[in-house]
């Protein structure tokens, strides 16, 4: 019984902080999301690599980067315009982000493009308390993303904002976590 009314208290209490915003309920194959903006990223050479980036990420860099293979990977890639969506839906992280626009492969940003956004559209990325901006990035950079199987490929790099700086951690996409609604994360991919 304390766990629902706790459940319930938090849920008025996030009502009253964000009468704003409209949090949508998981709905099966839909998805609630927002653009918050465009930003466009200039052809990069990919010699920039996250695990690199101390003073951007001056908070702190996951040592996964480099655990993984994500300090090998380079690749060039031309202008882009990336586009920062904010998720509005409860549900699990891969069946939310499945459902973004376009497949796996066409979401997927270079470790030198987040780098880039970070650096040019600092103020798009969100700074509400425990929410992340996500860039999924491939671990092979040299290999296809297996649209059935994306996690064997893909990893989620999430960048949070403090008072005094970024901090940026990656983690597997997976398919079980949830996005809890009050924190409203958002994710960074090519436009389409």
């Amino acid at each position: 019984m304390k766990t629902k009314f706790n459940d319930f208290l938090s849920k008025m209490l996030h009502s009253f902080s964000h009468k704003d915003i409209a949090v949508t309920p998981e709905v099966k194959d839909h998805v609630e999301y927002v653009l918050i903006g465009d930003s466009l990223i200039p052809n990069l050479d990919g010699s920039q690599l996250i695990y690199q980036q101390k003073s951007l990420f001056n908070i702190g860099t996951c040592d996964e980067f480099k655990k993984i293979g994500l300090n090998r990977n380079k690749k060039t890639t031309p202008e882009t315009m990336l586009s920062c969506y904010e998720i509005r839906s409860m549900g699990r992280y891969g069946k939310n982000l499945k459902a973004l626009p376009g497949n796996w492969s066409q979401k997927c940003v270079t470790q030198h493009q987040v780098i880039n956004f970070c650096q040019q559209s600092r103020n798009l990325l969100t700074t509400r308390h425990d929410a992340s901006t996500m860039f999924l990035c491939k671990i092979n950079e040299n290999k296809p993303i297996n649209e059935v199987r994306p996690y064997d490929n893909l990893i989620v790099a999430s960048v949070y904002v403090h008072d005094k700086g970024l901090h940026i951690v990656c983690f597997p996409l997976h398919f079980g976590d949830t996005f809890r609604n009050q924190y409203f994360y958002r994710i960074v991919m090519p436009k389409i």
